[in-house]
């Protein structure tokens, strides 16, 4: 199994607010980047393509009130992974951490592991910038 971390951001908001917006898949549409396209989405699920690479449907798989969301591919897939977003309260708000949990061969672990550790790390900041806004 790979781990692949965007690393831990700091956002200047409660646990509990971040929490719900990200308990919300129609939310994750706001840090996704503009080569991703065809987005839909329910409160639980999420569906897109990112151009040129894959389409990918996403659904929750666990929550954790106020500490974790656990998301996981719904049908047809690249791999298996688990994208997880950990939250931890902090003296100003919370820190978070996307973590990608993929089980990636040989050869996709050397062409794979730094786009998806940009993905995330886009997708945090993202977050960062929307919850600080």
């Amino acid at each position: 199994m790979t781990v692949i971390e965007a690393g831990q951001t700091a956002i200047n908001k409660p646990s509990a607010e971040v929490f719900a917006f990200l308990a919300d898949c129609n939310n994750h549409k706001q840090l996704m980047p503009a080569q991703v396209i065809n987005w839909q989405s329910t409160e639980v699920t999420c569906s897109f393509t990112i151009q040129g690479t894959a389409d990918l449907a996403l659904r929750m798989k666990e929550t954790i009130e106020d500490a974790l969301i656990a998301l996981e591919p719904d049908g047809r897939k690249p791999f298996d992974f688990m994208l997880k977003w950990v939250i931890n309260p902090a003296a100003n708000g919370c820190t978070v951490n996307a973590i990608l949990e993929a089980d990636l061969n040989m050869f996709l672990k050397m062409v794979a592991v730094k786009p998806l550790e940009n993905f995330l790390k886009y997708q945090v900041e993202q977050l960062k910038t929307v919850m600080n806004g």
